[in-house]
């Protein structure tokens, strides 16, 4: 069970906090479901700003967010806490199914082409050997937390750019653990985590 201030991502790695657990007037099939309101990182994601308005005209604020937020009211099935550094960097990097990082070419007419990567199966085979690993792009992973001292630098010991942006982390701790672990990382970026 989650509760209020906890953070979350949905489905498209989009981080927020809830800010509101409880039912909402707006729901008028199901007046006693519980929704999540959550306050988004972004102006992008939410439809509201914690203030709803039903057909009649009536409103109810349940939160206030921050200036540049926006907010919305979502299942609790549709968000998550997230996974851990590790679990993102096994999925990404060492999974044995292809990615759906496939490109598309969008043409003047509207076809979406997919563009076939020479060489992307030897490429990838290369990265499932994480201990060589040292570039690892890890924007909008769904990161929420990292991992036992030491994992880390078990896992993928000579990382010298981390890329953690769009994630939920919200851990000075995991962070600075981070930093002490991957004893080479010479950048790491985490703009846009909480």
């Amino acid at each position: 069970m989650m509760h209020v201030g906890d953070w979350i991502l949905d489905e498209n790695a989009n981080a927020g906090q809830i800010r509101y657990i409880g039912p909402v007037i707006t729901s008028l099939k199901h007046p006693d479901r519980v929704w999540y309101g959550i306050e988004w990182l972004t102006t992008t994601r939410g439809s509201h700003d914690g203030q709803v308005t039903t057909p009649d005209g009536t409103s109810k604020r349940y939160f206030s967010v921050a200036p540049g937020h926006s907010a919305s009211f979502v299942k609790p099935s549709k968000v998550s806490r997230g996974c851990s550094l590790i679990e993102a960097i096994q999925h990404k990097y060492a999974s044995e199914a292809p990615t759906s990082d496939q490109p598309i070419l969008h043409t003047s007419n509207g076809v979406q082409l997919p563009v076939l990567l020479v060489g992307a199966d030897e490429i990838r085979e290369k990265q499932r050997d994480l201990s060589k690993l040292t570039v690892c792009f890890l924007r909008r992973a769904g990161i929420a937390s990292h991992t036992p001292l030491g994992s880390l630098l078990e896992l993928v010991p000579n990382i010298v750019e981390l890329d953690l942006a769009l994630n939920a982390i919200t851990q000075w701790e995991d962070i600075f653990q981070i930093g002490e672990e991957l004893v080479h990382l010479v950048r790491l970026t985490l703009n846009a985590n909480p």
